[in-house]
């Protein structure tokens, strides 16, 4: 049986005017739902839920905002989860001089959802995800049975758990019911929950959510051992098949659960092929789920346990994975899938299985939810009536193409400014490297370019390869060599350097600084913000990280606000800079004043005279690479200016522009990384382990997932004498190392390359 819940949910509202919140396909925007029925007088849809996280702005949701993640927090969150996991596998593959590959343009609006809502909904994923496997170890080392868990109620203020049955669960769970249903502070130290065990197995692998209240609360229903039965209107059936399947596919605790999907749900299986399997109506694989079924009713019998029990407890040789079944109505009706479900009425709790049918089937087991023509779900066993979720086929073609997209590790080049005509952007690219004309091959004489060229790294390459973790095309694109002319160039085209560098590091800067290399923050001189400054700090850095400025409509767009804020925020931001004391005029001036303006003939925003570190760093970069070994000086410089993870704790819920388009986090990442590793590599060859150990910290602080600052970190120590430190770092770090919950991946070609053991020696034969 199931409960019903602590609390009612709130009344419905009416329906609010919704604006497109289509998903968008690799090749072209996906349109948007219209198919979906309106919501009734009555009742709320999913789309018209206004509880859940949207731009922090007095506007209406952007139009970008995808219905089904915004109504669906646990899903925002478990993708934004897997999607972090992809990309540390494609920096894990990045080539110095490179950056990784991003979605296609037409994903934006997937992307920037996830960007948007992951950050704040992913802690409560994990925490709930923790919260239960201590459950488990906890229950585990005291030899008791797992809770019959029905369903979870995510609040604002708790978690609270509702049994099937009366249990007693430890401190610090509150019993807020009969012992039937128990709540944890959602501020709860996870350490106070008793120790998890190493690799413990998620008890509820087939927890998912069906809905939330009316105030933006969801609730996940266990669908272990439960055949769920969809009916009512057939358009949020469908949606919400294709949300829970979704959700299986992503969420962390259902790692390992394999999903079949007949029909129903079955264009979700981009999203995570390794869970997702789709069939066509002519197969049957339910033959297979129902094997598995009678397997683990059989290996639950030999241990005394229900399967949840004997999965937390890792009883046996094997794991007890989890299956849940997506199919439509008219296909149920063959022996195994009968079958299967009658197993399941006759073996609670023993078969770890599931079945969701797509449509009415009378007289079939288990439980039924309704879908309204108002896009609510009633589960009339437990008394809920939520805002059921749901996915639209659109939105999870847009999810899956996105997930999809990240799949690939192969890197590529960073982009160039091509209308950067003057200027220091005029000699790189965004990175700021030098670009690949300005150049000369490392092996070139002076004698076929009539001046002696010059190299950062001057030595010959067998030097390096000896003492650092490099290859031969890391010193080929990182430390090129550059003419004198080139090096008198990019001096002329960038005369304010050294000042500019003095100013922000000094106690009392005359200009306005803005830091993205770290936590970002502004520091300014004109009107100070009392309230709002994180969102004055988005305006101020989309501005200033135009390099020919933004136009109002520009702005207006980027922070999905209207034109008249824009304009507003643009003034208050104006204020706050305050007057340039170089000009005598606003850092901020009148978007018909500006430079850019005066050039275009179009009102553009253009701050003048703010420092940014960013800037500064790739202005740095690249002098540095124009003055053979001096220009490490200017690197060791740029380096000081990191104080972080580029563009970290941006406020939440914003900058969904820092997702399309070029990556400037991506490409300042990337920057970071590459120089510490030029600057290591010369350290390394000079026997300066300290230099080294600093610039290698400092990429480690800026890029933590990144595979070139780890082997860079290795080879310091071996340089220093700690083997047995260097082979650690290699085994556990790189060698072993995993990002998701699966066993380690391949090693890239590059990482492959550094370790071979003509400088690793025992090292590399050790890890390896």
């Amino acid at each position: 049986p199931l409960p019903s819940p602590s609390r009612a949910p709130a009344p419905a509202t009416g329906p609010t005017a919704q604006p497109d919140q289509s998903a968008a396909r690799a090749d072209a925007p996906l349109p948007s739902s219209a198919s979906r029925p309106s919501a009734a007088p009555e009742a709320t849809s999913r789309q018209d839920q206004p509880s859940t996280p949207t731009v922090e702005t007095s506007e209406a949701p952007a139009p970008w905002l995808l219905a089904g993640l915004a109504g669906g927090p646990v899903l925002a969150g478990s993708m934004w989860i897997l999607l972090r996991q992809r990309h540390v596998a494609q920096l894990r593959h990045r080539r110095p001089g490179r950056t990784i590959a991003t979605p296609p343009p037409a994903l934006a609006p997937v992307e920037k959802t996830l960007a948007t809502l992951g950050p704040a909904t992913a802690p409560t994923v994990e925490h709930l995800d923790d919260a239960l496997r201590r459950l488990a170890s906890t229950r585990t080392r005291d030899g008791q049975a797992m809770p019959q868990l029905a369903t979870v109620e995510l609040g604002r203020t708790d978690i609270t758990l509702h049994l099937s049955s009366a249990a007693t669960l430890p401190s610090p769970w509150v019993d807020r019911g009969d012992r039937r249903a128990w709540a944890l502070p959602a501020a709860t130290d996870p350490r106070t929950l008793g120790e998890l065990v190493p690799d413990q197995p998620a008890p509820y692998p087939l927890l998912v959510t069906i809905g939330t209240t009316d105030a933006g609360d969801p609730w996940l229903l266990n669908c272990e051992d439960h055949t769920l039965t969809l009916t009512g209107d057939p358009t949020y059936a469908a949606d919400l098949a294709r949300y829970i399947a979704a959700e299986v596919a992503c969420n962390p605790w259902s790692a390992g659960t394999t999903v079949d999907c007949v029909g129903a749900a079955a264009d979700i299986a981009p999203l995570n092929p390794d869970r997702v399997r789709p069939h066509t109506p002519n197969t049957d694989p339910a033959a297979q789920v129902l094997a598995d079924a009678v397997n683990t009713i059989d290996r639950a019998a030999d241990h005394d346990h229900d399967a949840t029990t004997a999965r937390a407890h890792i009883a046996g040789p094997d794991a007890w994975p989890a299956r849940i079944l997506f199919i439509d109505a008219p296909h149920t009706h063959t022996p195994s899938v009968e079958q299967l479900i009658d197993l399941m009425a006759a073996h609670p709790g023993a078969t770890a299985t599931s079945v969701v049918i797509n449509g009415p089937r009378p007289a079939t087991p288990g439980l039924v939810l309704e879908l309204t023509p108002g896009g609510r779900v009633r589960l009339p066993h437990a008394g809920l009536d939520l805002v059921a979720v749901g996915l639209t086929s659109d939105e999870a073609q847009g999810c899956a193409a996105l997930l999809a997209a990240t799949h690939h590790l192969q890197d590529v080049a960073i982009p160039i400014d091509d209308d950067a005509t003057d200027g220091w952007r005029a000699f790189t690219d965004e990175a700021g490297a030098l670009r690949e004309e300005h150049t000369l091959p490392r092996n070139t004489p002076a004698t076929d370019v009539g001046e002696p060229p010059e190299s950062l790294l001057d030595a010959a390459d067998d030097e390096y390869l000896h003492a650092a973790a490099t290859t031969q095309a890391d010193l080929a694109t990182l430390a090129p060599k550059v003419t004198h002319t080139v090096r008198d160039a990019v001096h002329d085209a960038d005369p304010d350097l050294d000042a500019d560098v003095a100013a922000w590091f000094a106690d009392d800067c005359p200009l306005p600084r803005l830091t993205l290399l770290g936590p970002v923050r502004a520091r300014t001189r004109g009107t100070p913000l009392i309230d709002r400054k994180p969102h004055m700090t988005e305006v101020l850095t989309y501005i200033a990280t135009r390099p020919h400025g933004a136009t109002p409509e520009d702005l207006a767009d980027a922070l999905g606000i209207t034109l008249g804020k824009a304009r507003d925020y643009a003034g208050i931001v104006r204020a706050w800079l305050g007057t340039n004391p170089r000009t005598g005029d606003n850092h901020l001036p009148d978007a018909r004043q500006s430079p850019a303006a005066q050039a275009s003939g179009v009102g553009t925003y253009q701050v003048l005279d703010l420092l940014v570190d960013a800037d500064l760093f790739r202005r740095l970069r690249v002098r540095g690479q124009t003055r053979g070994p001096d220009g490490i000086h200017d690197l060791t410089t740029a380096l000081r200016l990191v104080q972080g993870q580029p563009f970290d704790q941006r406020r939440p819920n914003g900058w969904a522009w820092l997702h399309e388009g070029d990556r400037l986090d991506h490409h300042l990442t990337a920057a970071i990384v590459d120089v510490a590793h030029t600057v290591t590599t010369h350290a390394l060859h000079a026997g300066d382990h300290h230099q080294a150990r600093l610039a290698t910290e400092t990429a480690l602080l800026a890029a933590p997932e990144e595979e070139i600052p780890r082997l860079d970190l290795a080879r310091i120590a071996k340089a220093q004498g700690r083997h047995a430190e260097a082979e650690s770092i290699l085994r556990n770090e790189v060698c072993n190392r995993s990002h998701d919950d699966g066993p380690p991946p391949d090693l890239s070609d590059r990482t492959l390359e550094v370790l071979e053991p003509r400088t690793w020696g025992r090292t590399s034969r050790s890890a390896s």
